[in-house]
């Protein structure tokens, strides 16, 4: 599967704890190696500056939190994802860690268990290297690099030309499967059977120039598509409407992490049996 931004964002520079949440089991020991990890990069740092930051009145709060003397609520896991600085996707996982420690049941706790479990196998994506920048020379690289795996084909280059839509030669399948198994995005078993490397590639560290060709490529195949596919075979739904700049940010954020959620949903999927292809796009007009 293949994860394809809208556009790169630049990373900014962030704690190493805070870069391992992910492999957190317990929020009040993340919180532990935040702040020992805070201190000892900031002489400046304590409980006080934190609870100021965060918009907390006690400056006690976070101890009594991190010994187990206190619970976190609603309201002030907001307050704590402020002053931990977490992106998003983070304080997606930190307020599902939460509320997944503090469950008074285990029906609870197994359903914010389940919510961990899709954010950590939403985040473990492969990023693509500058040497395989190759892989969105051509439109269809993304396509084979699925349909090879889990189409039936047994290494008939026709069969595998003809599972992609719209077809391919034979020699552009070949080529393809080649080309990725040069890169590294695909990978021949001793027996012969082609797998994936990862079930799961990023592009959100290269340049969107290195992109723009095959991503104008999948939108002009996307409009033929609405007029030959049947509709039972697709899904078109578009809006138009006026909202600020920063109600539009939010919708952004939140297509994205639908986006991502799907992903975890086909990696889930027990029985895959064809490809689609999933975008979205938001446009914006000019300032009225």
């Amino acid at each position: 599967m293949n994860e394809t931004p809208t556009s790169p964002r630049p990373r900014a520079a962030r704690s190493r704890v805070v870069d391992r949440i992910y492999e957190y089991d317990d929020y009040r020991q993340f919180l532990r190696d935040f702040f020992e990890e805070q201190k000892q990069l900031k002489s400046f740092f304590s409980h006080r500056y934190f609870a100021q930051h965060a918009g907390f009145s006690s400056h006690s709060f976070c101890a009594y939190i991190m010994e187990g003397k206190r619970n976190l609520s609603i309201s002030s896991i907001r307050k704590m994802k402020k002053g931990l600085g977490l992106d998003a996707k983070r304080g997606q996982f930190f307020e599902s860690l939460v509320l997944f420690n503090q469950a008074e049941t285990e029906a609870e706790r197994e359903e914010y268990f389940r919510q961990i479990q899709r954010i950590r196998k939403s985040v473990d994506f492969c990023r693509i290297r500058d040497d395989q920048r190759t892989f969105y020379d051509r439109w269809y690289y993304p396509v084979v690099r699925e349909v090879a795996f889990y189409g039936k084909w047994d290494g008939d280059w026709a069969k595998l030309a003809k599972l992609v839509r719209p077809a391919i030669t034979p020699e552009q399948a070949k080529e393809a499967v080649e080309a990725l198994l040069e890169i590294g995005m695909l990978r021949r078993q001793e027996d012969g059977t082609i797998v994936q490397s990862a079930p799961v590639i990023t592009s959100e560290r290269l340049g969107g120039d290195v992109i723009k060709n095959v991503r104008s490529e999948f939108y002009r195949r996307g409009a033929d598509a609405s007029n030959s596919i049947p509709k039972d075979e697709r899904h078109l739904a578009w809006s138009i409407l006026a909202m600020s700049e920063a109600t539009f940010r939010e919708a952004a954020q939140l297509l994205d992490e639908t986006r991502k959620r799907i992903l975890v949903m086909a990696l889930e999927d027990p029985a895959v049996d064809r490809i689609f292809d999933l975008n979205n796009s938001s446009f914006r007009s000019r300032k009225t």
